[in-house]
């Protein structure tokens, strides 16, 4: 799961989002617009099988699914080229980003520069081997 705040001004013009939840999603794996080609996944082979053949596909994971609806929102107002977005944005998600998302966060930061960008996470998997009891 990943979750969305900013507080921006794209063109001049003062946009906000005060808080939104992405989860994975499959159309995300197969999307192809402007934004998916701007915002491309990392292929890599599976941990639990490397000998299989084919790639493990991380295109629909949350962390993903959100920044493609935000780049997308931002940029229906013009090109992505010269395109000023000024601001902050928090994204938050409930596990360390895999490289893949890393790959994708560096290409969102690259794509608005002038946008601060901040990251937080959980350890989600560690929390599920908590006793909860102490």
């Amino acid at each position: 799961v990943a979750w969305v705040r900013y507080q921006i001004s794209l063109d001049g013009l003062k946009h906000a989002e005060h808080g939104r939840a992405f989860s994975w999603r499959l159309e995300a794996e197969m999307s192809q617009t402007r934004v998916a080609q701007l915002l491309k996944p990392m292929m890599t082979k599976s941990r639990m099988a490397p000998n299989m053949i084919g790639e493990h596909d991380r295109s629909g994971h949350a962390e993903r699914c959100a920044l493609l609806q935000v780049a997308s929102d931002w940029l229906q107002t013009g090109p992505e080229r010269g395109l000023e977005v000024h601001g902050e944005m928090f994204l938050y998600v409930t596990h360390y980003p895999c490289v893949s998302c890393v790959f994708v966060i560096a290409q969102f930061a690259r794509l608005f520069p002038h946008l601060s960008l901040h990251l937080a996470y959980a350890d989600g998997r560690a929390m599920h081997t908590q006793p909860l009891e102490r």
